[in-house]
């Protein structure tokens, strides 16, 4: 049933997903709205309205803590070194244990909409662009978004880095929290939640419950998995993605599926171009259903390869290589054999391939004639049959 602060204790917590029971109700407890939310050393951390902290060991009984402020929280991470709080006006608390919480200098008033921590440091992100980072949850540092809109959800993700979703389908990138780049989504709703699936990583696109997917964090596509309201939350485990939003609604995409894993039944073939020209490779690939498609060269993701065919314009040297394409459903990842692409040889000079007088000879009194010829390019030397 929809769970509401208004009748019934605002947190619930499940063992498999499926089964949700509500936290032990207290006065303190259900007085409020709860915004975020994270586990560490062994300690759940609340965050919510009116600068509420509240911690748990068991996810059903709930502590109240003194967070110092009376400014809504609205972010939390746990880390192994302890938690960091964002909230209203740039308030940044942290804390070892979760009970005992310092206000740190945030250096800005914009709302920390969220934080995360990945490989060694701290990232938040907020209204207006805001970017901040920190080694040590005490100092931080302003990194440089590019962007001016609202930044809404930050996560990091092994292999990939962070990742940043934000108002107007903004997405950024970066390696290590510091250095930013913006990535094209073709998406103009706000991206409130990101989630590592098992299916790869998944962004929660505005109040209509949208999905864009993507392998790297950097080729986004639209995902076969729409709900109807907007998902503020998710998180994977190997068999089921849960998606909270809006009204109470909690939504569980089952990954158990029967269909079979993809199969590659025609694979890339090699290609020669000639400079300047177009290569095409194409991909047939069986129980494609909700399939994503991702192109490598030489290995590595091609942004925005997201289709069956992959078409190269105006090949160079550059394009040389081997190509293949990573297929990915709700039950499986297949792998193309690689396709190469040469260029034809450039060293040929082409050849008189026809020869024609135009004037008639009668016509021809004066000694001038008109004619045609018709010369082959590239490739059309060399001793051809009548």
């Amino acid at each position: 049933d929809p769970i509401t602060n208004t009748v019934a204790t605002p947190i619930s917590y499940s063992t498999d997903g499926v089964r949700w029971s509500r936290a032990n109700s207290s006065t303190a407890l259900n007085a409020g709205n709860f915004f975020g939310i994270a586990h560490a050393l062994g300690t759940y951390v609340a965050v919510g309205d009116g600068g509420r902290i509240f911690t748990s060991s068991n996810a059903a009984d709930w502590t109240g803590q003194v967070s110092g402020v009376t400014t809504s929280l609205v972010s939390v991470a746990g880390s192994p070194a302890g938690f960091v709080v964002g909230g209203n006006g740039g308030v940044i608390l942290s804390s070892a244990d979760g009970v005992a919480w310092a206000a740190q200098t945030s250096g800005t008033t914009n709302t920390i909409n969220g934080v995360i921590y990945g490989d060694g440091r701290y990232v938040a992100v907020g209204a207006n662009g805001a970017i901040l980072t920190s080694t040590d949850a005490v100092t931080w540092t302003a990194a440089t978004s590019g962007v001016t809109v609202g930044l809404n959800v930050v996560r990091w993700f092994e292999n990939v880095g962070f990742i940043v979703g934000g108002n107007t389908g903004t997405m950024l990138k970066s390696a290590d929290g510091m250095n930013w780049q913006q990535v094209e989504t073709n998406v103009t709703a706000f991206i409130n939640t990101l989630a590592q699936t098992p299916i790869g990583i998944l962004a929660g696109l505005g109040s209509s419950g949208g999905l864009l997917l993507s392998l790297d964090g950097s080729s986004w596509t639209n995902a076969a998995y729409p709900v109807d309201r907007q998902m503020n939350g998710m998180t994977a485990s190997a068999s089921t993605i849960i998606a909270v939003g809006t009204g109470g609604s909690m939504v569980a995409f089952d990954l158990a599926d029967a269909t079979p894993p993809p199969v590659v039944a025609a694979a890339p073939t090699p290609q020669v171009a000639l400079a300047g020209g177009i290569a095409v490779f194409s991909v047939g690939v069986q129980n494609s259903a909700g399939a994503v498609y991702q192109w490598l060269k030489d290995g590595q993701p091609i942004p925005g390869a997201n289709s069956p065919v992959l078409t190269l314009t105006n090949v160079t040297d550059a394009n040389l290589g081997r190509y293949a394409v990573m297929v990915t459903t709700p039950t499986g990842t297949v792998t193309s054999s690689d396709a190469t692409l040469a260029l034809a040889a450039a060293n040929q000079a082409g050849r008189l391939v026809n020869l024609s007088l135009l004037t008639p000879l009668s016509a021809a009194d004066n000694g001038t004639f008109t004619k045609g010829a018709v010369v082959g390019r590239a490739g059309t030397d060399g001793t051809k049959p009548l």
